[in-house]
């Protein structure tokens, strides 16, 4: 059956952009003006500029792909999402909150997953406030990837049984507002995509009286041969300083102008 479409209900409306495999209508459009929060729709655009701008090993994964695969994904169906992310090495994907498939979800979050390494990172502008359905839908996306299919594609994640899955509840850019969450998960994409791509990684150094059921942990960054700790990280400083309030406004403008942009070219 594959993923439907939430816009399908605004069929009978003409699209105002498209962008590879999203687009946009002007109720769409509009959630970029004032202090609106962003839909699933405004979440896939973003990507997609990002993904236009950047070469990158990354898949960013469409938030309706994302809730197919938590709810709706059959057997059959695996190879169809493994075709999808192709070669990617990481997923990035669009945490938004909901806990069952009739509940649409009241805050974004972003989740950066390893395939080759097993790891999830997951990064909350509410202080963890989506942590519970980043694991649910870590464990969803590693179902489908540890499959018999998976294999057949020749992509071997680690073979360890869980996934490792850590929160940057206290180090992410926290929001001021109860509106910003779309715009702060898009902006630390852009800043979490291009510090990877510069070869740089992130590791893990676990505090082992952290753990728990899910795996939920902190965690200290690595730089190829350096340590940051804690705080006092100049990556964790970047990091807090990739999303503010005056950057989300300047995104907001940035969307407008390239929707009209591409208006005028179609």
């Amino acid at each position: 059956m594959g993923p439907q479409n939430s816009s399908c209900l605004l069929s009978g409306m003409s699209k105002v952009v498209t962008l590879g495999e999203s687009y946009l209508y002007q109720e769409d459009v509009d959630l970029f003006q004032g202090k609106n929060w962003l839909n699933g729709a405004c979440i896939h655009f973003g990507f997609c500029l990002q993904e236009e701008d950047e070469d990158l090993n990354i898949h960013f994964l469409d938030p309706v792909v994302m809730s197919w695969v938590r709810w709706q994904i059959d057997e059959s169906e695996y190879n169809d999402f493994i075709d999808l992310i192709g070669s990617k090495d990481w997923l990035f994907i669009p945490i938004n909150g909901a806990m069952s498939q009739e509940d649409f979800g009241n805050h974004w979050s972003l989740l950066c997953y390893s395939i080759g390494k097993n790891m999830a990172f997951h990064f909350d502008s509410a202080r963890g406030f989506n942590n519970a359905a980043a694991v649910d839908t870590l464990k969803a996306i590693t179902k489908v990837l540890k499959s018999n299919n998976m294999k057949a594609h020749n992509k071997q994640a680690e073979s360890k049984q869980e996934s490792s899955f850590y929160s940057f509840s206290d180090s992410c850019p926290q929001q001021i507002d109860g509106f910003n969450c779309g715009i702060y998960t898009l902006l630390v994409s852009r800043w979490i995509s291009q510090y990877i791509m510069s070869g740089k990684s992130i590791k893990d150094d676990k505090d082992d009286n952290d753990d728990n059921d899910d795996n939920v942990t902190n965690i200290k960054i690595t730089e190829p041969l350096q340590f940051y700790k804690g705080n006092d990280s100049v990556w964790l400083k970047d990091l807090r300083e990739s999303a503010t309030p005056e950057k989300a406004t300047q995104y907001r403008l940035y969307v407008l102008e390239e929707v009209n942009n591409r208006k005028k070219i179609k």
